[in-house]
């Protein structure tokens, strides 16, 4: 009888932890949805404070031009010097580009010779590698 009575326990407690995990489970699933909306709703709102930021600091930089400036500038005046400052930039980030792909196709060449002379391959990779880390040495 006692066997009985503590096989019934021990099948209601089960039975209540199973319940409990699937209430527990059913939780995690609203909060991951939650969390999601939350993030769609956060996402345009991160998005416009970069835009509100990039426009500050603009218009900072407007300010500070105009505070240096002898004389006053026009807003074209302005608009022509953050455009040639807006121009110099992507220059210079096109060049990085340029240079870090070409970089990146030497490193290729290095790495992507199988012709079979591994002795070779090994030579040029340890050159690199000393040009690296003292380019003096390397020779």
């Amino acid at each position: 009888m006692a066997c009985l009575e503590l096989e019934l326990e021990l099948l209601r407690r089960n039975a209540t932890i199973t319940h409990l995990r699937q209430a527990i489970t059913q939780e995690e699933l609203e909060q991951q949805s939650l969390r999601r909306i939350i993030e769609e709703r956060l996402g345009p709102l991160h998005r416009e404070i970069e835009q509100l930021k990039a426009e500050v600091s603009a218009l900072e930089a407007r300010l500070r031009r105009l505070l240096r400036a002898s004389r006053p500038l026009s807003d074209s005046e302005l608009d022509a010097q953050a455009a040639q400052e807006h121009a110099e930039e992507a220059a210079w980030r096109a060049e990085f580009r340029a240079q870090q792909s070409a970089r990146e196709s030497t490193q290729g060449r290095l790495l992507g010779s199988a012709n079979g002379h591994d002795e070779i391959l090994l030579r040029r990779l340890y050159r690199t590698l000393a040009r690296l880390i003292h380019p003096d040495l390397a020779q």
